[in-house]
């Protein structure tokens, strides 16, 4: 089981160090396999996702990807939205849990398996405009408190088409944002799952290795595939969870 639980911890952290976002939606359903209840999986996977990004930053701060402007605005902004919507979700039964996060990984495994089309908006140049990304931060930590999730797959897009920054220093940044937001959710919900269950130390572990390894990748490997791929499995991922929700109503 060691070797197990070390093993999808580190499938999220790659995933999430190499394209920023989405490989943590993978987190809570991979906590209910190892046994996990609803309310435990997401906030065990809020843990999972703050230790990966923090980890997986250091190849990027090294190579000066980071854009330290963006992520004061999109992470400020996303830290209250991520504290509020965690107290909020707190009262939410498990099915609906389950629910909501179903809902939330059909549309972002959708927006990633979409892919850029012609006629898309392309990347604003020079400064990011201060609005669209104060509210692109507030929506992706509004996900993070809901459903436990780093809320990358909604920065990265939103970094790249209104700040302008390109591929590799939105998902550098969207890293910053999702460590901020997850630890801002986590304050919250803390108190829902044992933070030293012997999963979740070990998810954790696993991530935050392969999360270095991915941001060491990030720069080799074709980003918009990997996101389609990505959305792909989310789509499956969110159907899964869905009928699982509808399980738990009729039970």
């Amino acid at each position: 089981m060691t070797a197990v639980t070390l093993a999808l911890g580190a499938v999220v952290g790659l995933l999430l160090g190499l394209v920023g976002g989405g490989g943590s939606m993978l987190a809570v359903p991979l906590l209910g396999l190892l046994g996990l209840d609803p309310a435990g999986a997401k906030a065990g996977a809020l843990l999972i996702v703050a230790a990966a990004a923090l980890a997986s930053l250091g190849p990027h701060l090294r190579a000066g990807a980071v854009d330290g402007r963006a992520a004061l605005l999109t992470g400020g902004a996303g830290a209250p939205a991520s504290l509020v919507t965690a107290l909020l979700a707190r009262r939410l039964p498990g099915p609906a849990q389950s629910a909501l996060f179903a809902l939330v990984a059909l549309t972002a495994g959708a927006l990633l398996a979409r892919g850029p089309r012609r006629g898309d908006p392309a990347p604003s140049a020079g400064r990011a405009r201060v609005a669209p990304v104060l509210l692109a931060g507030v929506g992706a930590g509004a996900l993070t408190g809901l459903v436990g999730v780093g809320g990358g797959f909604a920065v990265v897009p939103a970094l790249t088409l209104v700040a302008g920054l390109s591929p590799r220093r939105a998902v550098a940044t969207s890293l910053v944002v999702v460590a901020v937001n997850a630890l801002a959710g986590l304050g919250a919900v803390a108190s829902q799952v044992d933070l030293l269950d012997r999963r979740l130390v070990l998810f954790a572990l696993g991530a935050a290795a392969a999360g270095v390894g991915g941001a060491s990748l990030a720069g080799r490997v074709p980003q918009a595939r990997l996101r389609q791929l990505l959305g792909g499995l989310l789509l499956v991922v969110g159907l899964a969870m869905l009928a699982l929700a509808a399980l738990e109503l009729r039970a």
